[in-house]
Order: C-alpha cells, then sequence, then structure tokens
C-alpha cells in the first residue's frame, strides 16, 4: 500500500497506463457489484431502501472505494511527472478545462528523461515507442504496413517465448481496442445509412456483411488473445493449458490478475530466458523487448 500511495520516486509512461488502467478496473468491478448486486432493486420504495443497512453499507464502501482511487490515482500522476522532471504540483492544472485533457494526454504519451532531481529512470523509461521517431511521424502508414509484415506476426502468431506482465498488458488490449473502435465506427456509419433515403436494400446487405465480419474479427481476435496469453503463462514457468482457466466463472477473475499484475519466475526456465529480476537493492525490474 506504501508503494500505491507514494508520491517521491518516478515511473515511466508504459507502467503509468499499466497501473491507471488496472486502478480503473480494480475500483469500476466492486463498485458495480455494490450497485447490482447489494443495493436493493429498482422495484423497492425510496422510503423502504433507506432503512436498509446494505444501503448506508453500499455508499461507504463506493466512498471509501473513491477515495482510494482518487488517492492511489493522483500518486501515478505525481510520479509520472517527475519521470518527465517536473514538479507535482503541475497537476493543478487539471482543474482547467481543456488543459486537463492535454496534459492527461502528455502524461500518457511523453518519454521521459534519463536521469533528474527525481532519481535515477528506471531501466524501460526511456525505451522508444512509435510516436517518439520522426520518421515514423512522417510516414506513419508505411510504418505501421512494416510492422504487421514483420514485428506483429513474432508478436502474435507464436507459441513459444516469454512475456513480462507490461508487455502482456500492450499485447492483450492492442487488439480489443482496436476492434473496439472499428466496431464503434461501423454501428457510426451504419446508423449514417438508415438516415439516406433510397438506400434501404443496401443497409440489409450491409447488415448481413457485417454480421459474417463480426464472426471472423471475433475469432481472430480470440485466436490472438490465447496465443499472448500462452506466452505469458510461459513466464510463470506453466504450459497452454493454464489458459483454459479463464473459461471457469470466478477462476477467470483469480487467473487474469494473476497474468496481469503478479511477476513472473525470476529465473530461466523451460520456455526461455529471465525477463523479470531483482537487483541488488532490491527494485524490481522488467526486461521488456
Amino acid at each position: 500500500m506504501e508503494r500505491c500511495a507514494a508520491f517521491s520516486g518516478r515511473i515511466n509512461r508504459q507502467e503509468y497506463i499499466c497501473r491507471q488502467t488496472l486502478l480503473l478496473l480494480s475500483v469500476l468491478c466492486p463498485g458495480l457489484i455494490l450497485f447490482f448486486a447489494v443495493l436493493p432493486g429498482k422495484g423497492a420504495m425510496l422510503e423502504e431502501f433507506l432503512t436498509l443497512w446494505s444501503y448506508y453499507f453500499a455508499w461507504c464502501c463506493i466512498i471509501l472505494l473513491v477515495l482510494a482511487y482518487i488517492t492511489v490515482s493522483i500518486s501515478l500522476m505525481v510520479r509520472r511527472l517527475h519521470d518527465l522532471d517536473r514538479s507535482g504540483w503541475l497537476l493543478l492544472t487539471l482543474l482547467v478545462p481543456v488543459v486537463n485533457a492535454l496534459v492527461l494526454l502528455w502524461l500518457s504519451c511523453a518519454k521521459g528523461t534519463s536521469g533528474n532531481q527525481y532519481g535515477a529512470a528506471t531501466t524501460v523509461a526511456n525505451k522508444d515507442v512509435f510516436w517518439d521517431a520522426a520518421e515514423n511521424c512522417r510516414r506513419p502508414l508505411q510504418k505501421i504496413y512494416g510492422y504487421l509484415k514483420g514485428d506483429f506476426l513474432k508478436d502474435y502468431f507464436t507459441l513459444s517465448g516469454r512475456l513480462t506482465c507490461r508487455e502482456y498488458f500492450f499485447l492483450f488490449m492492442a487488439p480489443l481496442v482496436i476492434w473496439g473502435i472499428i466496431k464503434l465506427s461501423g454501428q457510426l456509419l451504419y446508423l449514417l445509412l438508415l438516415w439516406l433515403p433510397g438506400i434501404s436494400a443496401l443497409t440489409v446487405y450491409l447488415a448481413q456483411a457485417g454480421n459474417i465480419i463480426n464472426l471472423v474479427m471475433n475469432l481472430l481476435i480470440l485466436l490472438l488473445l490465447f496465443t499472448v496469453d500462452v506466452r505469458r503463462s510461459h513466464d510463470h514457468g506453466t504450459g497452454w493449458y493454464y489458459s483454459l482457466f479463464a473459461l471457469i466463472p470466478f477462476v477467470n477473475f483469480i487467473y487474469m490478475v494473476r497474468q496481469f499484475c503478479l511477476t513472473g519466475e525470476e529465473r530461466d526456465n523451460k520456455y526461455g530466458r529471465i525477463r523479470t529480476y531483482t537487483d541488488a537493492t532490491g527494485a524490481l525490474y522488467n526486461d521488456d523487448y
């Protein structure tokens, strides 16, 4: 807990995104349970459930969750600012509309400094991402095509090797986010076509084609997530069959916590070389590629 709410030190952008996402999920899941399971149903009268202990208990838990979320989130943003060699007081700019959105985007994307007054950089603090290279920004489509033709196969279409929790997070979330954006764009286009006169027959064919594409893409996403999950299990020294735990209700939640949050074996195993290690000072590092 001390590390979760610490306001000293620094974290890189990869760690910042991972922790903020996991923090949001860890608060959202119990919050939804409180709303839909603990609180009375919609049919209850206001006077009835105000007298129930579950109403007060649920709201106390929700308030505690919100306070914990705000505290840990501020801690992450302060340490991210330290990684950029900025004071934590810069968070006050989040109170300014429009500016706050730009600051949050900057915290997620900007490259940290090698060393500053807030401490030494972590192992992967300055690892380049796509937008760091000027050439990638000038020719993004060509670079994306090059990735799909080369590293994409290495990242997804293989069952050998090991993944750190950070690699697993980004490789797991990337296809879900991209496919979600594509599906949302398709739905908006379909709704737009429904408003245009004289093409009602075309929308029927488009809907059928959309259902087929949706089925194929869902199967492809499932395959990609399976290969990534297997390689994450390898980091724990376990085989592909551990991925079957994701199909078991309740057990899958515990399994995903293990995959996202727990470090792998700090030694070489039969699936590959060590990816996570502890240095002489006790600091934990991930050997991300």
